[in-house]
Formats: C-alpha cells, sequence, structure tokens
C-alpha cells in the first residue's frame, strides 16, 4: 500500500475517533515516504488529542520544515504550545498563521488568547477584536459571540 493510502486510512481512523490506529497508520505513510509533511502534521495532531505534547512537538516541527507555509501546521503547533502554557511559542506560532492567512479568525482569534494569557491585555482586545470582525465576515456569528464575551471579560479587567 502506498504512503498516500495509508495516510487516508489514518485520516478515517481519526474521523471514527481510533486515535491509535491513526497514529499507526500515519507511522506507516511516514515509514514509505518521511518528507509528506501532511502526514507529519496529521501526526503531530493525533498525538495533541492523545496529550503527547512532546511527541506532539516533535511531529508537528518536521511538518513545519517539510511545508513552512501550511496553515493548519501553524494552528495545531500554535494550539499545541498554547494547551502546555507555552505561551509565547503560541504567539510565534499564530502570528505565522497570520502572515500566511491574515483573513481566519481563528488564528486572531487564538493570537489574542495567547497575548491575554502573558498579560497583554490591550493587545489582546486588538487582537480579538480582529477575530471578531473577521469572523462575522465570514459569517461566524457563533464564533464572534464567543470571542466578544472573551473581550467583556478583557475590558472589565483594564
Amino acid at each position: 500500500m502506498s504512503a498516500e493510502l495509508w495516510f487516508r486510512r489514518g485520516v478515517e481512523y481519526g474521523i471514527r475517533g481510533d486515535i491509535d490506529e491513526e497514529i499507526k497508520c500515519y507511522m506507516k505513510a511516514l515509514e514509505l515516504d518521511p518528507k509528506y509533511a501532511k502526514a507529519w502534521k496529521n501526526l503531530g495532531s493525533a498525538f495533541m488529542v492523545k496529550g503527547d505534547v512532546k511527541r506532539g512537538l516533535r511531529t508537528l516541527r518536521i511538518a513545519v520544515r517539510l511545508d513552512p507555509n501550511d496553515l493548519n501546521t501553524w494552528i495545531d503547533m500554535g494550539r499545541l504550545k498554547y494547551n502546555a502554557k507555552d505561551f509565547r511559542g503560541a504567539i510565534d506560532a499564530f502570528k505565522k498563521a497570520i502572515e500566511i492567512s491574515p483573513r481566519l479568525g481563528k488564528s486572531w482569534h487564538w493570537y489574542g488568547l495567547s497575548l491575554y494569557e502573558l498579560g497583554l491585555e490591550k493587545e489582546a482586545s486588538e487582537a480579538l477584536g480582529m477575530a471578531v470582525k473577521l469572523y462575522k465576515d465570514s459569517g461566524d456569528t457563533e464564533s464572534a459571540a464567543e470571542v466578544e464575551s472573551k473581550l467583556i471579560t478583557i475590558s472589565g479587567r483594564q
């Protein structure tokens, strides 16, 4: 079976929630093609779901080296660093995601949350305000409302 077929099988297991099988499939794909950036990215994301921060970061770093312009890899890297409480690292990853796709509300949202965690409330408010605008522009009113509630919390503390 080709690396692509192992990758697709991994995606299918991931959709079903069988993370262990998903990981095995991505690893098999990578045995066949060690430069398969999407397999590295998905493997890192699967490790993130399992809570294995070290392996998740290691594999996402490989994915970023292989494809430095993959937006989703940078977002996953940022989320993993955020969850590991490496907020400076998360900020760097989300800045890269914003550089790649400046009109994606999710990147601005996570960037703002990361800034907030470092106590940079003014900068966080600006980033979250941009997230609200972009979410509204895209029709994602649910996410916009979620961020607006966070902005209320921030403005009450400033």
